[in-house]
């Protein structure tokens, strides 16, 4: 009798012919070999014109792993040599494995979309991990008005950092540190987890101001900077969430005399109390101005111009629209001010455009003083009492505007972009007849590409970083001084004396000279340990860093 599976009708479980690996590894190899080529080659700098920039290569990079996924799959049904019911069942596995990860993992991602993988909420939840909102406020109402004046009133004055890059608006400070870290590491003071936010730090005394998300809420934080004890919070129901681009709110809290203004990612404007954290009054941008949040959220910090606080005005999207089908009759506003005393409308500074993200910026420029600032496609000066534009000047691009427009003096403006843009100084004078006149001094797509990040300037000269890679530029020429390539990421650059503080995106902070003579980084140390875009803060001798996951204070010796 003959019990063979082919005497009996019945298929084999196992193929009559070997597997095919060859091809699954030549798909694999060739793969990898392209998506390591797109990273280890030097292909930020134009070449012809044609240029890939490094969130350019994780797309590219993308596309290379579904086309091999694809090939892999072709290869399993069609060449592999496995039966049907086999590949079948090799895919049911890795599409439950795909499930499972989808509802256990959580992807971020950083300043070139490359993935960061970590669990997702509830996960964390579930073992008591996520971070929650600290109890506050602290103490009655009264001996927390006495603590709160007693912390603003301590320290030095003129070391306070007041708002978004310091009380200048400019990431500067005139200090000068012990280089020596290995002999003078930093010291740490206090450290503590921090809901999700992209703030920095506002400072008076030993009073610091941030903001934070935990769950659905949006919440202003004030606590000791000499400990990290909480004053007081004030929690708004609002949440801002973007898988690209990550949650919470962005913008830094601005503090003047005995209140502290704050914009978060939705657009609630908030005034309050300094010292207990009591609401003051709080405007919705987003309503006033019939606008829409922008796809990255509200990020532009408060500036304080005489009797009022000016803020960007979001998107025109759909709110413009529905602003004229209302009968407003108006266009839709890129700044806006309010009554810093009481928030009524101050004046409004109109533009058919969207808002861009940075920051509202106050400088003299032509003898006129004016705010600076960006639109989605233009360089734009408004007049600071009035909102009136006086001057703009063509910025194309369908990608985000997030740095600093920066004075370089009464006549020259500097402005600079990632996603291949580049950067430009203007020559702005007035043309006798009322308006200003405009005229390009250089313009180069190759030169400091600030993405998340803002240059840091001496004299003529710019240190940033360029699509993540630390440059200085003579803006005088135009010309590239130095440029290397550093693991620095699309971090944060501040100038501190005769060095450069390089918040890097990994966490590390660096410290290299800011010299024209080419890159030197003397020192560094690890307080963070994760994506980090917030700027850092530095009052006196006391270092404040964070990301949306822990926040820490140390102390750094100063040179006499």
């Amino acid at each position: 009798m003959n019990d063979s599976p082919a005497s009996s009708g019945v298929a084999p479980d196992t193929p009559a012919t070997s597997v095919r690996l060859r091809p699954a590894f030549a798909i694999v190899v060739v793969a990898a070999a392209v998506i390591v080529a797109l990273f280890r080659l030097p292909l930020d700098e134009p070449i012809e014109g044609w240029q890939i920039e490094g969130w350019q290569r994780v797309v590219f990079s993308g596309v290379v792993l579904i086309t091999a996924g694809v090939a892999l799959l072709i290869w399993l049904f069609r060449h592999s040599g496995i039966p049907v019911r086999w590949s079948l069942r090799i895919v049911a596995v890795g599409i439950a494995l795909v499930v499972l990860a989808f509802a256990t993992l959580r992807v971020r991602y950083d300043g070139n979309m490359r993935p960061i993988v970590g669990w997702n909420d509830w996960v964390l939840s579930l073992f008591g991990l996520m971070p929650t909102a600290t109890e506050g406020p602290w103490g009655e109402l009264a001996e927390r008005e006495r603590r709160g004046r007693e912390l603003a009133a301590a320290g030095d004055r003129a070391r306070d950092s007041l708002g978004f890059l310091g009380s200048s608006r400019r990431p500067e400070y005139e200090l000068q540190l012990v280089a020596d870290w290995q002999a003078h590491p930093p010291e740490e003071l206090w450290r503590r987890p921090a809901g999700e936010a992209f703030s920095s730090f506002a400072v008076v005394g030993d009073l610091a101001v941030t903001q934070e998300q935990f769950g659905e809420e949006e919440t202003i934080v004030a606590f000791e900077l000499a400990s990290g004890e909480v004053l007081w919070n004030h929690a708004d129901t609002a949440r801002f969430a973007s898988g690209l681009g990550g949650n919470g709110p962005r913008a830094t809290p601005t503090i003047e005399g005995e209140r502290v203004y704050v914009m978060g990612a939705t657009g609630l404007l908030t005034c309050l109390n300094l010292f207990t954290g009591e609401l003051i009054w709080q405007r919705n941008v987003i309503e006033d101005n019939a606008a829409s949040v922008p796809q990255w959220g509200m990020s532009g910090s408060p500036l304080i111009v005489g009797d009022n606080v000016v803020v960007a005005g979001g998107d025109q999207g759909d709110g413009a629209a529905a602003g004229e089908a209302a009968g407003s009759g108006r266009t839709h506003a890129v700044l806006l001010a309010y009554d810093k005393q009481t928030g009524k409308p101050a004046w409004r500074g109109e533009d058919a455009e969207d808002a861009s993200y940075g920051s509202p910026q106050l400088a003299t420029v032509a003898g006129r003083p004016q705010i600076l600032i960006f639109t989605a496609s233009k360089i734009v000066g408004h007049d600071a009492a009035t909102g009136a534009q006086l001057w703009s000047h063509p910025w194309p691009g369908n990608m985000p505007n997030v740095a600093q427009v920066v004075a370089l003096d009464e006549r020259r403006v500097f402005a600079a972009k990632g996603y291949a843009t580049g950067s430009v100084v203007l020559e702005i004078v007035d043309n006798g007849a009322g308006g200003m006149q405009v005229e390009e001094v250089w313009r180069d797509r190759k030169l400091m590409k600030t993405k998340f990040t803002n240059a840091a300037i001496r004299g003529d000269y710019a240190y940033g970083l360029s699509d993540g890679q630390l440059e200085c530029v003579d803006l005088a020429k135009g010309k590239r001084v130095w440029k290397v390539r550093s693991d620095y990421g699309h971090g944060q650059v501040v100038l501190v004396g005769e060095h450069l503080l390089i918040q890097a995106e990994s966490g590390d902070v660096a410290l290299v000279k800011a010299t024209t003579e080419g890159h030197e980084e003397v020192a560094r140390f690890s307080p963070l340990s994760d994506r980090t875009w917030n700027y850092p803060v530095l009052v006196g001798d006391r270092l404040l860093v964070r990301n949306d996951q822990e926040m820490a204070c140390y102390r750094v010796q100063l040179a006499e």
